[in-house]
């Protein structure tokens, strides 16, 4: 099969994943059941067929509406299942299917979930975060490459910005502060220090206009982790080292 095909195969079946992880996100936040009751829509708690299920076109067909009570559909879902398969697509194309590859998508699935979360609820869900580190953990050390390095990404990362938390007294996220060490211990220590700069900087450019055009205001309590995900996703493929080679280091 050719790179091509294996891309776009990988794209449409991560686009269901994508809905999947919907459920998860939307449902651990609110500490519901993942796997009951089926699918339905919110409003009027009518069952879902599978017509109503196809990731971004259901929505995109739907105009954003339910068929059943025209309650309005969260942007969320295809937000997510569009995420999932620029996700997995970019590990697929960067990794390959290896371990490292597996450990990536843990990453990145974790990401996508806890984005989901944190647009509609400002809210990571604990249990996903302690799931995803003890895989990410193991995976690592069966990796034995440089495992100290990225072990001390994880720490190195955690210990900054815990500070960071009780120096802010609360207004810089516990959570946050979890996924950026899951992605240090991903990543490792430079590259999770590329992720905190583009993550920032993708938030200004985005945060202050809309403050500007007053389409939200100060007090809007801005989610972190979509920018962690854009800021991830951008690392695999220009990292430190192309940084230093583009600056003549």
């Amino acid at each position: 099969m050719q790179q091509v095909e294996i891309y776009i195969l990988t794209g449409v079946l991560s686009l269901f994943i994508g809905s999947f992880f919907n459920v998860v996100a939307l449902r651990l936040a609110k500490g519901d059941s993942v796997v009951y009751p089926p699918s339905h829509c919110p409003s009027c708690r009518h069952r879902l067929t599978l017509l109503d299920l196809i990731p971004v076109f259901s929505f995109l067909f739907l105009r954003g509406s339910c068929r059943y009570c025209g309650a309005g559909i969260s942007a969320v879902y295809p937000v997510g299942e569009l995420m999932t398969a620029v996700s997995f697509v970019v590990v697929v194309a960067t990794f390959g299917f290896t371990r490292e590859g597996l450990l990536q998508l843990i990453l990145v699935s974790l990401l996508v979930i806890s984005t989901v979360s944190d647009l509609k609820y400002r809210l990571v869900p604990g249990s996903l975060v302690y799931a995803s580190a003890a895989a990410l953990f193991l995976l690592r050390l069966l990796n034995f490459t440089e495992e100290y390095f990225y072990l001390l990404g994880g720490a190195g990362i955690f210990l900054l910005l815990y500070l960071v938390y009780l120096c802010s007294r609360g207004k810089f996220g516990g959570g946050d502060v979890k996924i950026y060490a899951l992605v240090g211990l991903a990543l490792g220590l430079l590259d999770v220090a590329l992720v905190l700069f583009l993550s920032a900087v993708y938030g200004m450019v985005i945060i202050i206009p809309l403050m500007l055009f007053r389409v939200v205001d100060r007090r809007f309590e801005i989610p972190l982790v979509p920018f962690i995900w854009l800021a991830v996703i951008t690392t695999y493929h220009v990292g430190y080292m192309d940084i230093y080679r583009w600056l003549g280091m």
